[in-house]
C-alpha cells in the first residue's frame, strides 16, 4: 500500500481506512415496519397475559376483598357455586372513609357482609383482614392469608385467587410468594367494567390500568424482595 499521502499516523502505519457499512433506507424502513407489528402485538397480548385464568384442584376460595369498589360481586358468587367450593375466604385490609362504613373497618369485613347478602352460608365465609401499609399492599394481604393458614387451616395445600382483570398474575405471583411453593394457587381474572378489556388503549381508564399493571408486575417480578 501507498502510503505517501493522507494523515501522519496512517504513514507511520498506525491507522488504516476501512470501509463502513450502514443500514439502507430499505433496511430502515423494514425494521420500522417490524416494530410496529412488535408494537401492535404487544398492545394485543399483554392484556391477556395479565388477566390470567388457571384454576386447580380445590375447595377453597380466596377473593381479595377490594373487587367491590371496581366491579359487582356476581363474579365472585357465581364461582363460588359453579366450582362447588366449600369455604370462601376474603382478605383485604383498611378501607378508606370508615365514618361512612360504620362497623367495617376493613374490605375484608366489608366484603364478607356483601356476599353474605348476596345469599352465601356466612358459616362458610371467612374474612382475614390485614394491616394498613403504605406500599406492597396486595403482598400485605397475602402475608395475612399465610399466618391465618398456618395457625386456622394447615392442612390447605391448595387454593384458587380471584381478583380483577389485569391484576391476576401479579396477584398471584405475591401470594405465592407469601404462603411459599408448599401452597398450589390457581388465578381467576374476572372481567372489566371499567373499559373494554379486548381494546383497552381506546380508554384512558384502560391504558392507566394495563400500562400500570405491567410496571406493577415488571417490579414485583424483578425487582421486589420481601
Amino acid at each position: 500500500m501507498n502510503n505517501s499521502g493522507g494523515p501522519l499516523l496512517a504513514r507511520m502505519g498506525l491507522i488504516a481506512q476501512t470501509t463502513r457499512w450502514r443500514p439502507t433506507l430499505r433496511a430502515w424502513l423494514g425494521m420500522a415496519l417490524l416494530a410496529a407489528v412488535a408494537a401492535l402485538g404487544a398492545v394485543r397480548w399483554i392484556y391477556p397475559f395479565l388477566a390470567i385464568t388457571e384454576r386447580v384442584d380445590s375447595k377453597v376460595l380466596v377473593v381479595e376483598g377490594w373487587l367491590p369498589d371496581f366491579m359487582p360481586i356476581n363474579p365472585v358468587v357465581k364461582e363460588f357455586r359453579s366450582g362447588h367450593y366449600e369455604l370462601l375466604v376474603v382478605t383485604g385490609g383498611p378501607t378508606p372513609k370508615r365514618e361512612l362504613l360504620g362497623e367495617f373497618k376493613t374490605y375484608a369485613e366489608l366484603t364478607k357482609a356483601i356476599l353474605e347478602k348476596r345469599g352465601l352460608d356466612p358459616n362458610i365465609i371467612i374474612a382475614v383482614p390485614s394491616v394498613g401499609v403504605a406500599r406492597d399492599r396486595t403482598y400485605a394481604t397475602a402475608v395475612a392469608l399465610k399466618e391465618w393458614l398456618e395457625t386456622r387451616q394447615p392442612s390447605i395445600r391448595a387454593f384458587n385467587l380471584i381478583t380483577l382483570g389485569a391484576h391476576g398474575r401479579r396477584s398471584r405471583l405475591l401470594f405465592q410468594e407469601a404462603v411459599g411453593p408448599g401452597v398450589k394457587i390457581g388465578i381467576i381474572s374476572t372481567g372489566e367494567q371499567r373499559y373494554e378489556s379486548t381494546q383497552w388503549w381506546q380508554s384512558s381508564s384502560g391504558v392507566r390500568e394495563v400500562l400500570g399493571e405491567t410496571i406493577a408486575y415488571l417490579y414485583a417480578r424483578l425487582v421486589f424482595h420481601p
